[in-house]
């Protein structure tokens, strides 16, 4: 089942991915790279294709579900950026909200390496080696800024 925040239903489809907040840290993957070798060992935010008809909130749900295995609550919309991709505000559940770590599932074995938390104000910063490892380095102070942003009500 796809868990939204009713206050921020949305039935617009396409490609989505979680912003998540772990104790003042954002949760990022570290990607595998075994479908695309030119991913391996970059960052991501958990986050994917949508199939079928679902909705951009179920695909970041169950995109978050496969390669972290938390179940989150998707939130409002963070950024749209301009290929349509979605970006939300996701909450883990309370007891996962306090854990410091987060071992890759199966269903994410394929695609995910580890699951880390980062500090994400130092993620606009082009000169830090963090930056360099991100899948998108152009992301960077979008993803801080919607990180900020998750602070809000």
């Amino acid at each position: 089942d796809c868990r939204v925040d009713p206050r921020h239903l949305s039935f617009d489809k396409g490609n989505a991915g979680c912003m998540i907040r772990v104790k003042n840290m954002m949760l990022v993957i570290r990607m595998r790279g075994a479908r695309k070798p030119q991913n391996a060992d970059k960052l991501d935010i958990p986050s994917g294709k949508s199939e079928g008809e679902e909705t951009a909130q179920c695909t970041a749900h169950r995109e978050v579900w496969e390669e972290t295995g938390l179940d989150v609550e998707v939130g409002r919309l963070l950024h749209r950026f301009g290929n349509g991709f979605s970006l939300y505000a996701c909450a883990p559940k309370a007891e996962d909200s306090l854990r410091d770590k987060f071992a890759v599932p199966e269903s994410g074995r394929d695609e995910v390496k580890e699951i880390l938390l980062i500090d994400p104000s130092t993620m606009a910063n082009r000169a830090t080696k963090l930056t360099e490892s991100w899948r998108f380095p152009e992301q960077g102070e979008v993803f801080s800024k919607a990180f900020e942003k998750l602070a809000e009500p």
